[in-house]
């Protein structure tokens, strides 16, 4: 028994639908669903998506082409390690598709995904021969649960390169979440050994062993890049950040373990931190882990990570959650964690907007109100913040974001502080309250003049 217990915990998620609760929800079912091309064999076949049948056939042949391999040796390859390649679906999944059927489809989607990977350019989608609309919707099928192809095919059909195969994924994520940054300030791809270190930071798991230490798909290896890359150790000149997060033992305290579920019961909105006199700043690391909590004097600053809102977003972090929610996923609630703590900061438009002004959110997906409900759907879909704990004692979510909820727990329990914060709200927050605490105090010094003169005359 304790043999397959181990074996369990060092398993790999498997490629498996969407957890059924999930998409029952009218508002997400969109988000796991296909808008233009089947990857492996869940959605295979559908009706809807046989333009991408088409396109997927034309990247194949390009990725030959380029790659200058014989299609029939490929295939070879996938046939010799079948067996290998279907343990990391479901058989669900896999449904009644016969092994001839999984290697020419694995043969195409495997090829497709590579060719996108190492071509896509948010500039020019003419690159894969496709229009502005139809890439949006290729970056979106490509970050899917059910729309995975096994890393291992990836790697037979690269002809085991890795360091090229890792270069394409971080295209695909970089287009998908850092595409803002421009490509001429980030560190050359033929630098071989900067790019070696970043691969190995994103890759290292000191809980399973090194032969486990490969992404199992594309949206796990961008669940990573969201975890663990900042951007700023990308970028050719690198410059000390003034906001670094403080480093193990700068501010840090130990928690109490019984206390934890308190944190995240007892948590209060942007608005409400805000009269509490706690500032919220942007981090420009955009590592979702890098959030921290400092207390001041008389206030407070909460500095969280970046992000920008589309619908693409939704997609992303939605698939995330899925992924983390299979039964069979054995690691830290890390993406629902972060989203579980946005959701107790964002309770309507009005904390949104906060954190637009305070330049941590980016949204151009609709309004603050349409966002702040989302996010408030995608809360009641994490698992229970009062069951924070694990039965081994480990956290299931994340335990920076519990200890930041801590220290903003501490800041508000502390009286003086937020009576402070208070009476600067009142008075200082903004030039006509300070012109009318100005005039009273005036007033009452006048009066006081005038009474003391008075007390001076009768005498």
């Amino acid at each position: 028994m304790q043999s397959i217990e181990r074996d369990l915990q060092t398993q790999q998620p498997k490629i498996q639908r969407v957890d059924i609760h999930m998409r029952k929800n009218q508002n997400f079912a969109k988000y796991f669903s296909p808008r233009m091309l089947s990857i492996g064999p869940i959605h295979h076949g559908k009706e809807n998506l046989r333009l991408g049948e088409h396109y997927k056939l034309i990247w194949t042949a390009m990725y030959l082409k380029e790659s200058k391999q014989n299609p029939e040796d490929l295939c070879q390859k996938i046939e010799l390690h079948i067996e290998e390649v279907k343990g990391f679906y479901t058989k669900e999944a896999i449904g009644d598709y016969n092994d001839n059927d999984l290697v020419w489809m694995l043969f195409v989607d495997g090829c497709s995904v590579l060719q996108i990977m190492q071509k896509l350019d948010a500039v020019h989608p003419k690159k894969l021969r496709i229009k502005f609309d139809q890439q949006e919707h290729v970056i979106m099928d490509l970050h899917l649960l059910e729309n995975q192809v096994p890393y291992k095919v990836l790697e037979l059909l690269s002809n085991n390169d890795e360091a090229m195969l890792l270069h394409s994924m971080f295209n695909l994520g970089f287009d998908g979440f850092l595409s803002y940054i421009v490509y001429d300030s980030l560190i050359p791809f033929n630098d071989s050994e900067s790019w070696a270190k970043i691969f190995e930071k994103l890759l290292s798991d000191e809980d399973l062993p090194q032969a486990k230490r490969k992404p199992n798909h594309v949206l796990d290896f961008v669940r990573l890049m969201f975890l663990k890359i900042d951007y700023k150790d990308l970028m050719v000149n690198k410059s000390k950040q003034e906001n670094e997060i403080p480093k193990k033992g700068d501010g840090e305290h130990k928690i109490d373990v019984k206390g934890r579920h308190s944190s995240w019961l007892t948590y209060k909105n942007i608005r409400e931190l805000k009269a509490a006199g706690i500032q919220v700043r942007k981090n420009e690391t955009l590592c979702l882990n890098n959030v921290s909590f400092v207390s001041k004097w008389f206030s407070g600053e909460l500095t969280l990570p970046w992000f920008h809102v589309d619908e693409l977003f939704f997609y992303i972090y939605l698939n995330m959650i899925a992924y983390e929610k299979c039964p069979d996923f054995h690691y830290n609630y890390d993406i629902c964690s972060y989203l579980a703590f946005l959701d107790t900061l964002v309770d309507d438009a009005n904390d949104l907007k906060e954190l637009r002004l305070a330049g941590v959110c980016q949204n151009t997906l609709g309004s603050d109100e349409e966002v702040a409900k989302l996010l408030n759907s995608i809360g009641t879909e994490l698992a229970s913040k009062e069951f924070c704990l694990l039965s081994t004692g480990m956290m299931a979510y994340n335990e920076k974001y519990t200890r930041v909820r801590d220290e903003i727990k501490k800041h508000c329990n502390t009286k003086w502080k937020t009576w402070m914060a208070q009476v600067y709200n009142t008075h200082f927050s903004n030039p006509w309250s300070i012109c009318a605490f100005l005039a009273a105090a005036l007033a009452l010094v006048l009066t006081a003049i005038q009474t003391w003169l008075a007390f001076l005359s009768n005498n």
